[in-house]
């Protein structure tokens, strides 16, 4: 699926392409989905050195939320949890998260471990 370029300022999906780098980490390398608030991106971890999933929110979602989504505060809590409970390895955990500014726009992304086959 190629991602069709909305106007950001219509709180819409933001640019991003294969090659940008984001956090001093994260190198795009393909698109994965979307969904309504969000699109996920296949990326390379330049400081594990291994594949992840990089959730950008789009304008609007990042808008609505400045302090950033409740399923980061969730997810953050689910992290810390004991992993010997039962289902804790069922879980997506967050690995990390931030603004992302841009020359034009910004957004809330999130990064996970990429579950399932990787596609490029």
């Amino acid at each position: 699926m190629n991602p069709s370029p909305v106007a950001f300022h219509d709180g819409g999906y933001h640019l991003v392409a294969p090659g940008e780098l984001y956090g001093n980490r994260y190198e795009v390398v393909s698109h994965i989905g979307r969904g309504q608030n969000s699109e996920v991106w296949l990326v390379e971890d330049r400081q594990e050195q291994r594949e992840a999933a990089l959730k950008v929110l789009t304008a609007r979602a990042t808008s609505e939320i400045p302090s950033g989504p409740d399923e980061v505060g969730m997810l953050k809590i689910l992290r810390n949890k004991n992993p010997d409970y039962p289902g804790y390895g069922n879980i997506r955990h967050l690995l990390d998260d931030f603004v992302h500014h841009g020359p034009q726009w910004k957004a809330y992304l999130s990064y996970f471990r990429a579950d399932g086959p990787q596609r490029r």
